[in-house]
Formats: structure tokens, sequence, C-alpha cells
């Protein structure tokens, strides 16, 4: 399983929990679940933009190319998916 894939199934579970809190019986404050969402995605964000800018320099650096088709390349061979979630927003 890939550390996106883990990640995944961590907020899966947050959220599971979240939308649970409405209910009678599950007393623990809703706001931390959701903050603790809003994190996780927000470091996630902030993870890959620091991947697509290792990658860019990289593919100057190793290929002496500017092409962000390098830079993809680059990521793929680590098994990062930085750059798919570009293509999907």
């Amino acid at each position: 399983m890939t550390t996106q894939n883990k990640t995944n199934n961590v907020i899966e579970g947050l959220r599971w929990l979240f939308n649970l809190s409405g209910l009678p019986g599950f007393d623990f404050n809703r706001s931390i679940v959701g903050n603790a969402i809003d994190e996780i995605e927000r470091l996630r964000d902030e993870r890959d933009e620091a991947r697509r800018m290792y990658c860019h320099m990289a593919g100057q650096v190793m290929y002496r190319s500017y092409n962000k088709s390098t830079a993809e390349h680059i990521a793929n061979n680590r098994s990062w998916d930085c750059y798919q979630k570009e293509k999907t927003k």
C-alpha cells in the first residue's frame, strides 16, 4: 500500500468518525476531527508542492531540461503522484 493510499484511508476513517459524531452516544468534539482532516489535506498539498519543486529542479540539474514532462517522469520514477492531482483540479 502506498503512502498516498494510507493517508486516504486515514482521512476516510476520520470522515467516518466526523459523520458519527452527530449521533447520540458519540461524545467527542466534532471540530477536532474536522480540523485533523483539514490539516492532513493541507500538509499533503504542501508535500506535493515540495515534491513538484524537487522534480523540477532535478530535471534541470540531471537532464538540463525545463520540460514539465521531465519533472513528471522523475515523480513517476519515485512513485510520487504529485502531478496527478494537478490535472484533476
